[in-house]
């Protein structure tokens, strides 16, 4: 049975891809104003390559996912819409996280985690087939997230939120580390960081290969945030996710 990991008081040098941070944001970001981060060789994206057999996959129910402390209520209808992706590359296997946005037919991830994939196949967090999807559009501005069509809907949609999380606002991510089984984890949003003209959310979440692109959700179970990268001891960054709605409104998902 996944755990509900707990959030990290440690502090690592942040690794996004696509973002270049490094480690001056991690040894002294300001909590609640803006730091400029640059440039620095990358530990590790929050996608992994690797073979996952689907026999593997520990099938959990999604009351198991951890105690009734943080709006579990509201996300035990949600687990369905937060989807494994497996990116099929030339001689790889790339996986990662997405989730449902829109009417069901759709869902965002990291452009890392499918940009090389000939083929993106989906799948739910007990294991069942979600089909295959088609990388549709890439977000404007430099911003990692990707755009898929799902060839069959997918209920249910998470529901998004317009306004960006403040500074110590609780906040959970629900995704798939390794390509595994589907992990909640509890944290805080921690401020905010400037990269590249662009602003990213700092959280105390920890982040691991395969955790790309997987929902940050507020206390209402509404998506605030696409988790890019970080460490596995809670220092991880996500895309505030109204940065997505150009994106969306281009694809007509959003209106």
């Amino acid at each position: 049975m996944p755990a509900l990991r707990r959030p990290r008081a440690a502090a690592l040098a942040l690794v996004v891809a696509g973002l270049g941070l490094s480690g001056a944001i991690a040894g002294g970001y300001q909590a609640h104003g803006l730091v400029e981060v640059t440039a620095g060789p990358p530990r590790w994206q929050a996608s992994t390559t690797l073979e996952v057999p689907s026999s593997t996959v520990a099938a959990v129910s999604p009351t198991s996912l951890g105690p009734p402390d943080v709006a579990t209520a509201p996300f035990s209808a949600f687990f369905d819409g937060v989807l494994r992706v497996r990116a099929v590359e030339p001689g790889a296997l790339g996986v990662g996280t997405a989730f449902v946005v829109g009417d069901g037919h759709w869902a965002l991830t990291n452009e890392h985690v499918v940009a090389d994939a000939s083929r993106i196949e989906l799948e739910t967090w007990d294991g069942r087939s979600a089909g295959t999807a088609t990388h549709v559009g890439t977000a404007p501005g430099g911003q990692d997230l990707a755009l898929l069509r799902l060839d069959d809907g997918l209920q249910p949609a998470l529901r998004l939120r317009t306004e960006r999380p403040a500074s110590s606002e609780p906040v959970v991510t629900a995704g798939y580390p390794a390509g595994r089984w589907l992990t909640r984890e509890a944290g805080e949003v921690q401020g905010r960081a400037r990269s590249g003209g662009n602003i990213v959310l700092v959280t105390d979440l920890a982040c691991e290969p395969g955790c790309s692109g997987s929902p940050v959700f507020d206390t209402q179970a509404r998506v605030v945030g696409v988790i890019v990268g970080g460490t596995s001891i809670g220092q991880t960054l996500a895309i505030p996710i109204e940065d997505a709605s150009a994106l969306l409104r281009a694809n007509h998902v959003l209106h």
